[in-house]
């Protein structure tokens, strides 16, 4: 998954869990996820990949236990 499609699929709160995970605010965070010359671009990114992944995991996760009722 590229960064353009990471950033059509952040949800709300997504942002803020970013600035917990890498020690930011959430306004500078929201900041450094649209500046790939940030410092903290590349860490703030991966972030939100595994946001972004373990929120897929997990409706993946529900939608096969309610097929098994």
């Amino acid at each position: 998954m590229d960064e353009n499609q990471l950033l059509n699929k952040k949800k709300y709160g997504d942002i803020r869990v970013v600035a917990e995970m890498i020690g930011e605010t959430h306004s500078n965070t929201d900041r450094i996820l649209r500046r790939p010359g940030a410092r903290k671009h590349k860490k703030a990114i991966e972030a939100l990949r595994k946001i972004i992944e373990a929120r897929e995991e997990l409706l993946m996760s529900l939608g096969d236990d309610e097929s098994n009722c």
